[in-house]
């Protein structure tokens, strides 16, 4: 009797884990959507995008330590993260999708990205919301290696690019200039439209008409 009343209170110790994580998923599907966005959660609580980014494909689950840093970060009570609320309404984890992963150098030339999907030799995942053109490519250079933290695209780290998405203001995008390609955030400031790198070691440029807007970024995958 008795190792069959641990056997029981085992299953249900599991069960009520596997619960817990499901409903911490929910809140944070929830959040992510309450803050705009992965990567604009993740700027308010402190964390890595990337890492939100394995939990919402169910490659992790939200830690002790990730739930308390989402209350805090957006004003909810202590224990919020754990429970079932009657404002949230479940939310399916997101569909991943393939990409092309394609070379920094192909950029250069208009028309590109879209040309390339069929040939592909390189696929990445992702669950970020685009539409049909969109691509993969590994980040050049350190101009937006954030050293005040996140976010930061390193140089090597992969990120999706959305060419069909409409850029505005603060977007991360890649642009296509005289003499080469450009990653940077995009600020309008009335008339004019500049180039901010997050690495203060350089300079923000004034985007001049004859620059060309490649893609909006729409998530990084850093590895390891």
């Amino acid at each position: 009797m008795l190792s069959n009343l641990l056997i029981y209170l085992q299953s249900q110790s599991v069960f009520n884990q596997m619960e817990n994580k499901e409903i911490r998923l929910t809140n944070l599907l929830a959040l992510i959507a309450e803050a705009g966005g992965r990567t604009e959660l993740a700027e308010r609580v402190g964390t890595n995008p990337n890492y939100l980014t394995q939990i919402t494909t169910r490659h992790r689950s939200v830690g002790n330590p990730l739930a308390r840093k989402l209350e805090h970060g957006m004003r909810k009570p202590a224990g919020w993260i754990d429970n079932v609320h009657e404002d949230v309404t479940p939310i399916a984890a997101p569909f991943t999708r393939r990409v092309p992963l394609i070379e920094w150098d192909t950029l250069t030339r208009r028309g590109v990205p879209a040309s390339r999907q069929k040939t592909a030799g390189e696929w990445v995942l992702t669950d970020a919301t685009i539409n049909g053109q969109a691509f993969a490519v590994r980040v050049r250079g350190d101009a937006m290696q954030n050293p005040a933290g996140f976010p930061t695209y390193p140089e090597g780290s992969r990120i999706i690019v959305d060419p069909e998405r409409a850029p505005v203001h603060r977007d991360r995008v890649l642009v296509r200039v005289k003499g080469g390609v450009l990653f940077r955030q995009l600020l309008c400031e009335g008339q004019q439209t500049w180039l901010k790198p997050l690495n203060p070691a350089y300079p923000a440029t004034l985007m001049s008409g004859e620059a060309d807007v490649i893609g909006v970024v729409v998530q990084t995958i850093i590895d390891g």
